[in-house]
């Protein structure tokens, strides 16, 4: 009986719909509003937040969102857009537990990477950005 339960739970959630608040973020979005809508669709206490930015010839697009009521946890989603392909792919995607809640998120042009800030200042998070044409 317990491996028909098992079965079971395992076929209904193969078949859900794959939603921000997972790690399993899609690699790759034709357009910037597309990313935004999928991290929004896994909000849960509180409005999912957004760093966008076109610095040189780097784009980035960096989601968090907070599932949970009473944890300081985030999923947040990190994309740079590649021209050669024309689509936005993913940097990152990471669950911040206790290290959060992001307060926000810059790109630092002199060492390409994105910094993520907690609440009170620090920084706590580092993300490699490739430089794309």
């Amino acid at each position: 009986m317990k491996n028909v339960l098992v079965a079971m739970i395992l076929f209904v959630a193969s078949s859900l719909p794959v939603i921000a608040g997972n790690q399993d973020a899609p690699a790759e979005f034709k357009t910037a509003q597309e990313a935004r809508e999928w991290v929004s669709s896994g909000k849960g206490f509180g409005e999912p937040n957004f760093f966008e930015t076109e610095i040189s010839d780097t784009k980035v697009l960096v989601g968090w969102v907070d599932p949970f009521s009473g944890r300081s946890a985030e999923y947040a989603y990190a994309y740079a857009f590649d021209s050669a392909s024309d689509k936005w792919v993913l940097l990152d995607a990471s669950f911040i537990d206790k290290k959060g809640p992001i307060s926000f998120v810059y790109f630092d042009a002199n060492s390409d990477e994105l910094i993520f800030v907690d609440r009170k200042g620090r920084k706590f998070k580092k993300v490699p950005v490739a430089r794309t044409r």
